[in-house]
C-alpha cells in the first residue's frame, strides 16, 4: 500500500483529500506546511501531494526541497485554480490537479 502525505495549510482540505486517498486504498497522512519536513522523515511517504498556496511557502517551493533531499519522491501540487504542469516543470513536479477532484481524476493523477 502507497503512503500519500498532504500538505495543505487548510485543516478542512487536508481532510477531505485524506478520506478520498483513504476511499481508494492509500495510507494517507496529512500535515500544514510546519510538520512536512519532520513528516518526510516519520512517516516516509512514497508520494506527497502539496497545496500551491499555503501561509508561509507555496507548494512548488516545497516539492523544489523534497526533491532536493529524495530525487524519486512523486510530488504533486493541487490547487483550487487551474494550473498547468509547464509552469512547475523547474521544480521537478510530477503532476498537477485542480480541486475539489472527484475519485475517478484523482485515481487518474495518482496513477500517470
Amino acid at each position: 500500500m502507497e503512503k500519500v502525505l498532504i500538505v495543505n495549510d487548510c485543516r478542512l482540505e487536508r481532510k477531505v483529500m485524506e478520506d478520498q486517498l483513504l476511499n481508494l486504498g492509500y495510507d494517507a497522512r496529512s500535515t500544514d506546511e510546519y510538520g512536512c519536513l519532520q513528516q518526510l522523515d516519520d512517516y516516509c511517504p512514497d508520494i506527497v501531494i502539496a497545496n500551491l498556496t499555503m501561509n508561509e511557502t507555496t507548494g512548488d517551493k516545497l516539492i523544489a526541497i523534497i526533491k532536493g533531499k529524495r530525487p524519486q519522491m512523486k510530488c504533486f501540487i493541487s490547487s483550487c485554480s487551474a494550473i498547468k504542469l509547464e509552469d512547475y516543470t523547474a521544480q521537478n513536479v510530477d503532476a498537477v490537479f485542480q480541486t475539489p477532484v472527484n475519485l475517478v481524476e484523482l485515481e487518474q493523477v495518482l496513477n500517470d
